[in-house]
């Protein structure tokens, strides 16, 4: 699913955002990435997702080595990824509904099914009741859901999370959790999920690690 071979990434003038790093994360694995703020976690995810390059080493995602496709190639490839960004990002001139269809309209859908499926989709974060509200009339909680159900509309068969927990107080932390706990149980789905702290209530995570200056250390490996 994913390989990262001596992977490296160095910001100008001279800081070493991440360095050596080796990981491998086979389908349906879920692993957990905590760090502190400005660790490089966000970087991490950027270079799986293939939203940027890196100094050295190499990304493999579905056995595809990131560094030799197009900017095309990769964009279809993300089309089957599931993007939770730390930031909120909603189209502004678009209804709550309208933003979480959006990868479907990108994979050709429309019509009455699309609406359904979005609103399907937030109604399993709580969020039915908002869906004709626009992004500006939400709050921040709400915006963090809808991604999550934006992420989630398309059955992805990998989610990138980035600190998607953090915005969120703990009936909707577990609410999220719970989410997507069912999906990766159900099979298919392989989770890489950024924190700051790993959580001792994810029993479900298959491995953690911990970055700390640029490098990448394995925290504990779980039995399922």
């Amino acid at each position: 699913m994913i390989r990262l071979e001596a992977l490296a990434k160095r910001f100008p003038p001279e800081r070493q955002a991440l360095q050596g790093i080796d990981l491998e994360i086979e389908n349906n694995a879920w692993v957990l990435i905590s760090g502190g703020s400005g660790c490089g976690k966000t970087t991490l995810l950027h270079l799986i997702m293939g939203l940027d390059q890196p100094s050295q080493g190499k990304v493999f995602l579905h056995h595809q080595h990131l560094g030799r496709l197009s900017a095309q190639a990769r964009a279809r490839l993300r089309a089957n990824i599931g993007l939770i960004f730390q930031e909120p990002h909603l189209l502004q001139r678009r209804t709550l509904w309208e933003n979480v269809a959006f990868p479907l309209e990108l994979a050709g859908q429309f019509g009455r099914a699309l609406r359904q499926r979005a609103l399907e989709s937030l109604e399993q974060l709580g969020l039915g009741a908002r869906a004709t509200a626009l992004p500006a009339q939400l709050s921040s909680t709400e915006r963090q859901l809808a991604c999550v159900a934006r992420a989630l509309i398309t059955g992805p068969s990998l989610i990138l999370a980035d600190e998607p927990l953090e915005r969120l107080d703990p009936q909707n932390a577990a609410l999220v959790t719970d989410l997507l706990r069912a999906r990766h149980r159900a099979g298919g789905l392989t989770i890489v999920q950024t924190c700051s702290e790993s959580p001792a209530t994810l029993p479900d995570a298959t491995a953690r690690y911990t970055l700390c200056a640029g490098r990448l250390v394995p925290s504990g490996l779980l039995e399922r």
